[in-house]
């Protein structure tokens, strides 16, 4: 096989999955700042909410739940202990705030 060859076989293989090796780290950057930028604008809603007085269990429960989510997906690729540690603290976590919103809002 030339270098002609392989190199057209592995643009019919990127094409496949709809992204080359460039687009998808653009993904996963862009994927990371947003994700940041959701972060930073939970934080600043939580101190304000505390500020005021009312309560925080709604983006406690959003926080921890997003958190759980990437632990969970690390965890299942990587079976690292760490990560199943912080998965199941950060689901409990999740899952307490959940109810804390739930039994304020009845």
């Amino acid at each position: 096989m030339d270098k002609d060859e392989i190199l057209q076989k592995s643009r019919e293989e990127n094409a496949a999955a709809f992204m080359d090796e460039r687009e998808r780290n653009l993904r996963l950057r862009e994927d990371s700042f947003a994700l940041g930028c959701g972060l930073l604008l939970a934080l600043a809603l939580f101190l304000v909410k505390v500020a005021r007085g009312q309560p925080a269990a709604d983006l406690l429960a959003l926080i921890t739940g997003m958190s759980a989510a990437g632990f969970l997906f690390r965890c299942v690729k990587s079976r690292k202990k760490s990560d199943i540690f912080w998965a199941s603290l950060c689901t409990l976590l999740a899952l307490f705030y959940l109810c804390q919103f739930f039994m304020r809002a009845a």
